[in-house]
């Protein structure tokens, strides 16, 4: 598996597209391999953002929610995924985007496949179902969480990840996890700060390399320095 890596950005709600086309076969079917996996990185981190966002709207709902560490920890990581979420989206669109003209080259329209343009039609049908998606969950987020955040101030701390919520029939997805602080996310080997990266199920972080034990971690976990 890839390692991802995210630069998050300061807003959850702004999104723009740029595009270069390339009009090469093979780095058009380069270019969907890349869409693709975008599209598997941005649908998981985009669960993990959603089901902490229940999370929070179960104790909004229920009168439940209080300004406490469990809560503070959830508002901080809600947001930070949903910022990596906006990122991705706007990578997989740029990618989505440059693909289409790129279908559309004279170098590029001659030689594509049925298996290529069905790539492409999935492709554009998964990016549009999440971007509705991100709709619904930025509405929900100006409307119930963010007000949150001005009364619950919120900060990410290293914290164990939330608990399994369904079982594997088949493969199980890559694991979200959240790095803070300097030092490496392991065994992908990636600066800490910030970082967002999907992992294979454990993880764990080391001061300057990666000479620590990768141990089971769940969705959201946030390693650093205390982990």
């Amino acid at each position: 598996m890839r390692t991802l890596i995210l630069t998050i950005g300061l807003s959850w709600f702004a999104l723009s597209a740029e595009a270069s086309p390339l009009p090469d076969l093979a780095s058009f079917r380069d270019r969907l391999t890349k869409a693709e996996e975008l599209g598997v990185h941005a649908r998981r981190v985009g669960s993990v953002t959603a089901r902490i966002q229940n999370l929070l709207t179960e104790r909004i709902t229920t009168r439940a929610l209080r300004c406490d560490e469990e809560t503070a920890s959830l508002i901080a990581r809600e947001r930070h995924l949903g910022h990596a979420y906006r990122d991705l989206l706007q990578a997989w669109r740029v990618e989505v985007t440059r693909l289409q003209e790129e279908r559309q080259s004279p170098t590029v329209s001659p030689l594509v496949m049925e298996q290529d343009q069905e790539r492409l039609t999935e492709l554009v049908a998964s990016l549009n179902q999440q971007l509705s998606f991100w709709g619904s969950l930025t509405s929900w987020q100006r409307s119930r969480i963010e007000p949150w955040v001005a009364v619950c101030p919120a900060a990410l701390v290293p914290v164990e990840g939330l608990p399994p919520w369904r079982t594997w029939e088949s493969a199980p997805e890559p694991t979200v996890v959240i790095g803070v602080g300097p030092g490496r996310i392991c065994p992908n080997d990636v600066a800490s700060d910030g970082a967002v990266v999907l992992v294979d199920g454990a993880a764990c972080w080391a001061e300057a390399q990666c000479d620590c034990t990768p141990a089971p971690v769940g969705d959201a976990a946030v390693l650093g320095g205390s982990t």
